[in-house]
């Protein structure tokens, strides 16, 4: 990851953040947006996104998370472990 690269994302973002009630004027800036900027830094500390990003691991554990078991494990599961 270049420096210049990095700075490219900061100025970008910062435009599209700066923009973003003439674009949407109903919208609200979000901790998302400001989580944004802290990639910036995370470019300089771990390099490439794709070496660091786990978005779709957490994405697959909130899937996971909304499935209703009512925190028990039912015959299904049981099955599916074969602990009969």
């Amino acid at each position: 990851m270049s420096v210049s690269r990095a700075k490219a994302y900061r100025t970008h973002i910062a435009s599209y953040v700066g923009k973003l009630k003439a674009l949407y004027p109903t919208c609200n800036v979000r901790p998302n947006h400001h989580a944004a900027f802290h990639i910036y830094d995370y470019l300089h500390l771990f390099g490439p996104v794709h070496s660091w990003w786990t978005f779709l691991f957490e994405h697959l554990i909130g899937i996971l998370q909304r499935i209703p078991t009512n925190h028990k494990s039912g015959e299904e599961y049981n099955k599916c472990i074969g602990s009969r």
